[in-house]
């Protein structure tokens, strides 16, 4: 049924949980898998004016290097229960990484997103928002969401 499956990850449970769910799709399926983490530099942005050039530099490069951890644990976890796939480390200073996905499914041609949810607060999600409920309202293609645990 689908081919491309595309797993946003991070380091929560939830998005861990993503993972499993889309492994056992793209075997079950025969499906490619893409393994993709999102880092959001945006952060670091709006502190002109506090932080320094080389502050937001050394903030913008631990913020890659952790999401580089994660996708390469996903791969390794991925790997080890036989299921190829592509690893793509996304990074925008300006979009959300709900944006950073959405271009990534088009680019890639994939048929289905797989993303993390956890249980928030209305409060946390009206203040921080969500990339999944984001991506729910904007994408073209079918969206699997995977709970578990919290954050």
């Amino acid at each position: 049924m689908y081919q491309h499956i595309l797993v946003g990850i991070d380091s929560r449970p939830a998005a861990q949980r993503a993972l499993e769910v889309a492994v056992d799709l793209a075997k079950s399926q025969g499906a490619t898998l893409e393994v993709t983490y999102a880092v959001d530099e945006a952060l670091m942005r709006q502190a002109r004016g506090v932080a320094t050039d080389d502050m937001r530099a050394s903030f913008n490069a631990a913020l890659e290097q952790e999401g580089q951890s994660v996708l390469d644990h996903a791969v390794a976890r991925a790997r080890a229960l036989g299921i190829e796939q592509q690893a793509r480390l996304l990074v925008s200073a300006s979009q959300h990484p709900a944006e950073q996905l959405a271009e990534a499914v088009k680019a890639s041609g994939a048929d289905l997103l797989v993303v993390g949810a956890a249980t928030t607060s209305g409060l946390t999600r009206f203040l921080l928002g969500s990339v999944t409920d984001r991506l729910a309202r904007d994408l073209p293609i079918s969206m699997l969401i995977g709970r578990g645990g919290e954050g």
